[in-house]
């Protein structure tokens, strides 16, 4: 799925930035692709290893381990970083749950789609498997930028990926705001016990905010306060956002004194 120059200097920007905040390691890029990433990532310092069932694309770089191999199977032990970023929507859900449970315990990135109900892309009706539920996409497996060997596959909508993250040990879930595309945005996914359900917010709550004009469950959503600034205070009051706040304090103060700086 291509992506336009401008959407493409966004989705690096993130990415920089995110890695700006770890402390340089050993680093695997699945579904590594034209190679982009994987060699920004061994610039700032890190070890890279790059994984793809495909390399018509890879680069000549001698700073990143190129495999060739299938990230179904693919050994991910021993790394301090996975980074996804376009493959997540690429996969079965059986897959993407195994993924997930090979990747357990190591920071993870991921850069996908979701089935938001704002989708430029046609998707099926909803379905349902395992718990989880979500649309399914058609893949083109001729093209370069397909699944490697699924025909179909599964985008979850967002209660249903937070579900999966935490399923597979994933308790902190960081969204990257605003999202670059209307259904995709990164997500800084991090092992620890998950949130009690009375101290977060719904997968329905968080969609009604970012996007009001969806009807599709608005009757699990509470009557929105009259003003932006209402909103505002409200969020902030939320005890899960403020958790978020007191564990990100450093991060953005770090940000900031960076912004001064220049």
């Amino acid at each position: 799925m291509a992506v336009s120059k401008a959407t493409g200097d966004r989705r690096t920007d993130i990415y920089e930035r995110i890695l700006e905040q770890f402390r340089p390691g050993r680093l695997a890029d699945l579904g590594a692709g034209h190679g982009t990433f994987s060699i920004l990532a061994a610039e700032k310092g890190w070890e890279v290893t790059a994984i793809d069932a495909r390399t018509e694309r890879f680069p000549d770089d001698p700073r990143v381990t190129w495999v060739h191999s299938d990230v179904r199977e693919a050994d991910l032990s021993g790394f301090d970083l996975v980074v996804c970023l376009g493959l997540f929507y690429h996969l079965t859900l059986a897959d993407q749950l195994d993924l997930l449970k090979r990747c357990s315990g190591t920071p993870l990135l991921i850069d996908t789609h979701l089935a938001v109900g704002v989708s430029t892309f046609p998707l099926s009706e909803e379905v349902s498997s395992d718990g989880y539920t979500g649309r399914l996409f058609d893949e083109v497996l001729s093209s370069a930028l397909a699944s490697w060997v699924n025909e179909k596959s599964f985008w979850p909508d967002r209660e249903s990926f937070w579900k999966m993250l935490e399923d597979n040990g994933y308790g902190i879930i960081m969204t990257v705001e605003p999202w670059y595309l209307p259904d995709r945005t990164f997500f800084l996914c991090l092992p620890g016990a998950p949130a009690d359900p009375s101290n977060r917010f719904s997968g329905t709550e968080a969609e009604a905010i970012r996007h009001p004009s969806l009807k599709s469950k608005a009757a699990d959503v509470e009557a929105a306060p009259s003003s932006t600034q209402e909103v505002v205070a409200s969020l902030r009051r939320h005890p899960a956002v403020r958790q978020v706040a007191k564990a990100t304090r450093p991060v953005r103060a770090r940000l900031r004194r960076k912004a001064g700086a220049r």
